[in-house]
């Protein structure tokens, strides 16, 4: 379980809203930080397509508004360029330490 903002959440969330789109890949990363005492949350996806990327961050953020009422900024990636690492795969980094 993860804590964003005062919003608590489970990755697999997050993951479920992503499934759902059929132009977004299966490997997907949420990326945590702190910037100017505020929590901010980022989560990368790879897009089969790479047209209306655009449109597609901005409908998902909306999405996971609505699902989580948490602001998310939606980083929309070829596919390939998130990586793989070997084992298990890594699905959030949290660098508010």
């Amino acid at each position: 379980m993860l804590k964003v903002k005062g919003v608590n959440f489970y990755p697999k969330q997050v993951e479920s809203l992503l499934l759902k789109h059929p132009e977004i890949g299966s490997d997907y990363l949420i990326v945590i930080d702190r910037v100017g005492g505020a929590d901010r949350i980022t989560v990368k996806v790879e897009a089969i397509s790479p047209t209306r990327q655009d449109a597609l961050a901005g409908q998902l953020s909306e999405e996971l508004y609505s699902l989580l009422a948490l602001r998310a900024e939606i980083d929309v990636v070829a596919m390939g360029e998130l990586s793989r690492p070997e084992g298990k795969a890594l699905r959030v980094e949290d660098k508010r330490a």
